[in-house]
């Protein structure tokens, strides 16, 4: 299996995936969503100034929801709600307990959904 673009178009915007796809991971997650729809938390993401809209969490699920032309519901952060050091830190975080760390500072909230995992 091959390792999907980090790319990809959602509701009409390109999302930059934090990390890459793997395809092991995707293929479950990718059946239970044509089957059932998407069940469980909103994926967070944060959009920069210029429009550009880059996941926080969820990159399996937005592939799946991409795959299988489903809604993602999305809790979305903006330079408005963080600090520009937080924005950056989103970039470095190795995964959704470093995520939630970053917006535990701004919504207890929004990293209770991150932490759900």
């Amino acid at each position: 299996m091959t390792i999907k673009e980090q790319r990809r178009e959602i509701d009409g915007m390109t999302i930059e995936l934090r990390h890459e796809i793997d395809e092991s991971r995707l293929e479950p997650i990718t059946e239970m969503m044509s089957e059932e729809g998407w069940v469980g938390r909103p994926v967070v993401v944060y959009r920069t100034l210029a429009g550009q809209i880059r996941n926080i969490t969820g990159c399996h699920r937005i592939q799946a929801a991409i795959d299988t032309d489903t809604p993602v519901p999305a809790l979305v952060l903006t330079p408005m709600d963080v600090e520009a050091e937080d924005a950056l830190e989103f970039a470095a975080a190795n995964d959704d307990i470093d995520a939630a760390y970053i917006v535990r500072r701004y919504s207890t909230a929004t990293a209770e959904l991150i932490e759900q995992g």
